[in-house]
Parts: structure tokens; sequence; C-alpha cells
């Protein structure tokens, strides 16, 4: 929220970078390591994840708890009302 502030954002997406483009697209969570019958009924409803590590949701609070905090929040991949993260380029659609 702070980076969102020092922005003026209204509101933040997570969007794919060009690199991503062609990245399977996997289910949100992995039915070998995470499979309660209330979350695979409604998998399809779910939303999706994408087969590189960081659009992985791992469900590891050790690994995340360093991961996160160390995240670029100015990467290509946050889009900030519409625009880019710096370096980046607009979301036109």
């Amino acid at each position: 929220l702070k980076n969102m502030d020092e922005r003026g954002a209204k509101r933040v997406e997570v969007s794919l970078r060009d690199e991503d483009r062609d990245m399977e697209i996997l289910p949100w969570i992995s039915e070998d390591e995470f499979n309660p019958n209330y979350l695979m009924r409604d998998l399809d409803q779910l939303p999706s994840r994408g087969s590189k590590p960081e659009w992985r949701h791992n469900q590891d609070y050790w690994v995340e708890r360093n991961q996160i905090p160390a995240t670029d929040l100015n990467a290509a991949e946050f889009v900030y009302d519409g625009q880019r993260g710096a370096g980046g380029r607009s979301n036109s659609g």
C-alpha cells in the first residue's frame, strides 16, 4: 500500500510479462501437493498460475517470508492504474 500511495495509484494488477506469454498455464494448486476436496470441486473457478516458479503459489511460509518482502514492485509484471512498472510498456489491453 505504501508503494501505491507513493505512486498515487488506485489499483494494481499482475499481468504476464512478454517473456511469459508462451508459458504453460496450470491450475492454481497442484493435486500432488495440496488437494482438499472443497477446493478440488471448484478448481476450474479459481485463478490459474503459470509454470515458472515466480508464478507459483507454493503454500510455504518459510520460503515466502523472505521472497515476498524482496519482490520488486517496479517490475514489469505489476500494472498500476493501467501502466506497467518501471521499464515496462503500457498495458493497453
